[in-house]
């Protein structure tokens, strides 16, 4: 067990049935470069094997809890910010890989920018068989008023100030809970984007299907 009192990230991963990329998604955060971290990983009533897939690693800076039912991402990802123990939380999704320096890059931004309140960065996209295909760029004088109308930040890229998404009322839906969260943020807080790929970025049929809702 870590001193919670001497943390500097909070990583909140929610999982939900997510054997097929879990381990992958684990150890990519456990091999970052930058070190003093808790995992605080908010298992959601899966019925696949990802609790025991969490379970296979030792390493004690996991931080396991067991949602007594399936909340849904919106009530857990509220439940980790209030479980987290540092004030800075990066948020990480259970079939995305954050390359090694992710944490240290973005830890390194807040520290020099205390102003800032949320931080994202590029992805590089890939497929179900691990074929990279899309680096995410984008064009930095523009981003605050695409982040209005279509977002460019990823999810499980950002890093963000836990009192401010307090202040705003946390996640506040259940479908596009991210995008909701954002848009309140960025009317009261300084925000930023890292253009540089620091997590590879799962395309699965689920996220086609939802962009063709779009």
């Amino acid at each position: 067990m870590i001193d919670s009192n001497s943390i500097d990230i909070t990583v909140l991963m929610p999982v939900y049935n997510a054997e097929k990329y879990l381990k992958e998604s684990i150890e990519s955060i456990l091999n970052q470069t930058f070190k003093n971290f808790e995992f605080l990983i908010i298992e959601d009533g899966s019925t696949d094997s990802s609790v025991e897939i969490i379970r296979s690693f030792s390493d004690p800076r996991i931080r396991l809890i067991q949602n007594e039912k399936n909340l849904g991402i919106t009530a857990t990802l509220n439940k980790g910010i209030e479980l987290a123990s540092s004030e800075l939380i990066a948020r990480m999704d259970a079939d995305d890989i954050s390359l090694p320096e992710r944490l240290e890059k973005q830890f390194d931004y807040f520290q020099k920018n205390p102003e800032c309140a949320l931080l994202s960065t590029a992805v590089r996209r890939f497929n179900s068989e691990g074929t990279k295909n899309k680096i995410m760029e984008h064009n930095l004088e523009h981003f605050y008023y695409f982040s209005i109308f279509n977002t460019w930040i990823k999810h499980p890229t950002v890093m963000f100030n836990r009192s401010a998404v307090k202040e705003v009322g946390k996640y506040s839906r259940t479908y596009a809970e991210d995008f909701n969260l954002w848009s309140k943020i960025i009317r009261k807080y300084n925000f930023y984007h890292i253009n540089e790929v620091l997590l590879d970025y799962r395309i699965t049929a689920i996220i086609k299907a939802c962009k063709k809702m779009l």
